[in-house]
Order: C-alpha cells, then structure tokens, then sequence
C-alpha cells in the first residue's frame, strides 16, 4: 500500500489494431483517408478567441497554433478531443481532460506546461507517492480534539483509473461494461471482509447480451443516495463532462445521433475520420445536419453514425435503397414538360448535381496537392466538352500554380473572377462559409478551383466547390426536360473519360460531401413571379403555400437571398435522396402548378 513505485502502464482495451474496413464499391482514395488534408483553421482560431477573453482558460493559454501543428495527425486529433471541453466551455479554468493514460506521455508538451500552471510546481518537480503517515502528527496521530474541535464530519478520497482501460472520456458502453464487471471482483473481497461488508449499487440497466445485473437499483432507490451525499448526480448535465449542443441545439442531427457511446464503439482510427466528419456541427451548432463526409468510403465505414442521420433528415424508412433513374421518357407528354401550358410564358430554368470521384477523396480530406491534381485531371473531360460543337466554351481557374513551377494555362485575374462572380457563373469565396471552414472544404483557397463554361453559357462545370463537382445546365425557356436531358448527355461525356469515374453508394446512390444532397445530388429550379404571395416584400407566405407541397423557395440569388421587386422566387422540389432523378423533374412540373392555384387564390 505505501510502495512508491508503480506498473507500468497497459495498453487500453480498445486501442488495438484497426477494424477492417467495411466492403465498399468505390475505389480506393489516391490519398490514404486520415486527418492529412483536413484544415483546423476554426478550432485554432476559437482557441485564440478563447485565448485572449478568457486568461484563466490553460488549455487556450498554451495549446498555440504551433505547439498543436508539432504533432503527428494522428496525436493532433486526440489532442482535439482531449482540448474539446475548453473550447465548448470557455470559461473552464483547466479546459482539457485526457482520453488515456498515456496521453500524459504521449502529448507531454501540452500538458506539463498546464499542469505545472494549475498546480504552481516547478519546470523539474517530479511526484513522489508516500502512505507511510508513521511521522506525522504524534507517532502518526492527528487528533483534531487538542485543537478544541469536538467530533467533525471528515472525508478522504482519492481518483484511480485501471492501467488496462481507457480513461472515462474514451470509453464506450462496452468498455464502461466490462469495466464495472472487472471491479466486482475488488467489491467481492471487501464484502467479505469483517472489517468492511457493504453492498454494490449499480445503475447499469444491464450487463449486454441478455446478461442481468445482479446489482442494479430503482431510479427511486438511486434518488435516496443522491440525497444523502452517498452517490454522484447525473453527469449528462454538467457541460464540461458533455457537449452542450445535443442539449440546446436539438435539431442538429449529428449531435442528436453522435453519442459519445457510439462514437466509442469506432476504432482509434475511424475516430479521427469521425471527428472531421462531425467538426462544423460542433463548431457551428446551429447547423440542421452538422457533418460532412471526408471520403466516399465513410457513408460505408461508419455508416452506423451516417445511416440515422440520412434517414432522419430525408425522412426515409430504415430499408429504403436509392435508385437512380434518368428516363424521363414517360413524364409529361411523352417526356416533355412544357411550361406555356401553365399559363407561364419564357422562364429562367436550371437543373444541377453534384459529383465526386471515387479515386479521390472529398473536398473536406483533400489537399493543396490532391485538389491541384484533380484538376489536372478534370482536364481532359473539359477538353473533350471544348472540342465538341455542341459544348465548346472555356475553362476558368483561380490555382495560381500547379507547383513545382509548373504554371497554370487557365489562370484567370481577380477581376476576371469577380465578373463572373457578378455574372452567377462562379461561386463566390469558400473561405468566408463557416460551416464549409470548418469542415476543411474551404482548405486551401483558391487552389484547386474553378469552372468550365461552355459557348452558350448554358452548361457549366464548377470544380473545388462543396462537392468535387457541381454540374449544371441552364437556360431560358418554357421546356422543363431540355435542360434535364442536356444535363443527362453531358454528365455521360464527362464520365466517359479515362480515369473518371463518379462515387457512389449501394444505399445512398451518387455520394456527396453533405449528406443532404445524396442520391440523385440533383437540384431542379425555376424562377417565377408570385406577386400575391409575396405581397408583403417577402417570401414567407410563399413557403408556407410551397412547403407542404415539397417544394422549397428561395431568393433569386441563392439561399439567403432576396426575392426579386416583382415577386419572382427560385422554386425547387426538397426530395434529393430515394427519389428517382425523373420524378424530381415531374414534381418540379406538378408542383408549380399546384403552387399556381395558390398564387390566383391570393388575388
């Protein structure tokens, strides 16, 4: 009992070797899915925030963007779970806990000087352990009567954690299981011993697999400890022990399905992966999804954290399969959607997708390196689109180099960009997007970005965006299918390249970086004029009407823009995922009708 040395530490139970990896039918990535790639720009720059407006805050104090950026990846993102709570809890004095025993070894130059900080001991101080109390007080007596003290209330506990277990903040339901199990061994011998007896209380439900616990109390019977000071009280409401966001932001999914159970049933190195994916849903809790996928493989390898969010945001069964369906030979009248028979005369019409590779990874795992090589090889689908009559066009890039001073033939200026920017044929800007920031989308700008655009500026391809691809077609006029059936043929001469080849999903049809856009990836979009429904200068009355017909509105812009002066709105179905690409086109067409009737309604 009063040895002053110790063992040495074991490794923890689930720090083992990697899972394999689930069956999948994309390819490989060209670069091996870990954290290389993935920006911590906003975890980084929250920590400075807390930094400076919070002093007391160790973990802000000395985890700078160096001494984190001295890591290995994978250490880095054990650092970032063990640094979690100082940034969600800013005022928090220590910020950090530790996920292993050997965290304490393995990120010393974190946590010695935090330690050393909080405890006020010198750069070279080393604990020595001593039980042996023979000398203290009056030959090891401490009677606290002669100080004029009659009988006190006195207490003396000590923390321990097991050489062989993860610490608490790694643990999953299994692990904590088998923990408690291991323990009942130690209780055994104390109850058996005169000098101790006693009884076990546990509140673990049950033992897994149809195995009872023999020691588990009533909620009432837990209560009554509670209220006697002999149990702890419910740990899921202190927000240092937890993430606040599943508490106060219930709609964003990756907080309501990421628990810190399932996240501990992944091995250490999906955990990583994990941990990138569910970023931005931390650092921007009031996202509705709060996740990116970082490669194609991931709605398959931790699909059991993917699958209940996809399902709960599309509102799909748990056995619903996506198939992909461009047929629209029968809709309409025998595939045409003519608009004029609406009563609408010429319209501003576009159908888009998004796309990725299935040799690359996503946007959010690539870098500067991969993003420049998947332009590179975007090149020869470009110049197949530019040398055949019906496309010809141009390509627009923002890489200022492709390295090694290999210069870029597409190189647009700055104020190439902002015209078209300004004309809506580029998109804007990635890195002033928080939630793509976050999710290292938005890494690496402007390297590996731009578009192709074709003669008529009807067909373009932006490349480096959300997803690797965004591909459109766009045009005015009163036929719906033509630019359905445009968009079908140039998505077959793209992918008839060469080493092209788009990622998808047996589940989730084509594969997306956001899990909102799976499955067909397709947005179908008019702009009309409801000068009735948005009489009021905004677009609210206009959702109401186009909301339970599944629709969505939004400004002519884009989302989170304004509606036009005369009442003109952008109109698109919701429904991307378990619905076939030509029934979004027929609900887009049944849709505006319906939504047509409303509008004479609020004559």
């Amino acid at each position: 009992m009063g040895s002053k040395s110790s063992k040495a530490a074991a490794a923890p139970k689930n720090a083992a070797a990697p899972k394999a990896a689930a069956t999948q039918k994309v390819e490989e990535p060209k670069k091996e899915a870990s954290v290389g790639g993935v920006s911590y720009d906003t975890f980084l720059k929250t920590l400075e925030e807390v930094r400076s407006s919070q002093p007391q805050n160790l973990c802000a104090k000395y985890l700078t963007t160096d001494l984190f950026n001295s890591f290995t990846e994978e250490q880095k993102a054990i650092l970032e779970q063990c640094a979690r709570t100082g940034v969600e809890n800013p005022s928090s004095a220590l910020g950090c806990y530790a996920m292993t025993p050997s965290d304490y070894d393995v990120l010393n130059a974190f946590f010695d000087p935090v330690i050393r900080d909080y405890h006020g001991a010198a750069a070279d101080a080393v604990h020595v352990t001593d039980w042996d109390a023979s000398d203290v007080g009056e030959n090891g007596v401490l009677d606290m009567s002669k100080l004029g003290l009659d009988e006190l209330s006195m207490r003396v506990r000590v923390g321990r954690n097991l050489t062989s277990f993860n610490l608490p903040g790694a643990m999953n339901q299994a692990e904590r299981i088998e923990f408690e199990k291991t323990m009942l061994a130690a209780f055994d011998k104390l109850i058996s011993m005169e000098e101790y007896g006693g009884q076990v209380y546990s509140l673990t439900p049950d033992f897994g697999n149809g195995e009872e616990n023999p020691n588990k109390i009533s909620e009432e019977k837990y209560q009554e400890l509670v209220d006697a000071h002999i149990m702890f009280k419910n740990m899921d409401d202190d927000p240092y022990l937890k993430s606040e966001v599943r508490a106060t932001q219930p709609q964003n999914l990756c907080a309501k399905y990421l628990t810190s159970d399932l996240f501990n049933s992944f091995n250490d190195e999906q955990k990583a992966i994990l941990e990138q994916c569910a970023r931005t849903g931390v650092e921007n809790p009031s996202s509705a999804l709060g996740c990116y996928a970082m490669t194609p493989s991931d709605y398959d390898i931790l699909n059991a954290f993917f699958d209940p969010v996809i399902r709960d945001y599309h509102g799909a069964a748990a056995n619903a399969v996506h198939i992909t369906d461009w047929d629209a030979s029968d809709v309409g009248e025998n595939g045409v959607l003519d608009m004029s028979k609406l009563g609408l005369d010429e319209l501003s019409m576009r159908v888009r997708v998004g796309r990725n590779l299935s040799s690359f990874n996503l946007p959010g795992a690539m870098d500067r390196a991969e993003r420049i090589e998947f332009e590179k090889t975007m090149l020869a689908a470009f110049d197949k689109l530019i040398s055949m009559e019906e496309y010809g066009g141009h390509v627009y890039s923002l890489t200022p180099d492709f390295g090694n001073g290999e210069e870029n033939p597409n190189k647009i200026t700055d104020e190439e960009y902002q015209e078209l920017v300004d004309a809506h044929i580029m998109f804007k800007n990635m890195d002033d997007d928080p939630y793509l920031k976050s999710a290292g989308i938005a890494s690496d700008w402007p390297y590996g970005r731009g578009c192709y655009v074709s003669a008529d500026k009807q067909f373009i391809i932006w490349f480096g965006e959300e997803d690797q691809l965004r591909i459109m077609c766009m045009k005015k006029g009163s036929k719906l299918n033509e630019v359905f059936d445009r968009l079908r043929d140039g998505l077959d001469v793209v992918e008839s390249i060469d080493g092209i080849q788009f990622a998808t999903s047996d589940k989730y049809g084509y594969v997306t970086s956001c899990p909102s856009n799976l499955g067909t990836g397709m947005r179908a979009s008019v702009h009309i004029k409801l000068p009735n429904l948005t009489s009021d200068g905004t677009d609210k009355k206009a959702k109401e009407v186009a909301s339970p017909l599944g629709l969505s509105v939004r400004g002519t812009g884009g989302e989170h823009t304004p509606i036009g002066a005369d009442g003109t709105v952008d109109i698109s179905p919701r429904a991307r995922l378990f619905i076939k690409e030509k029934e979004i086109i027929q609900n887009l067409y049944d849709g505006i009708s319906l939504l047509l009737e409303e509008e004479k309604m609020a004559e």
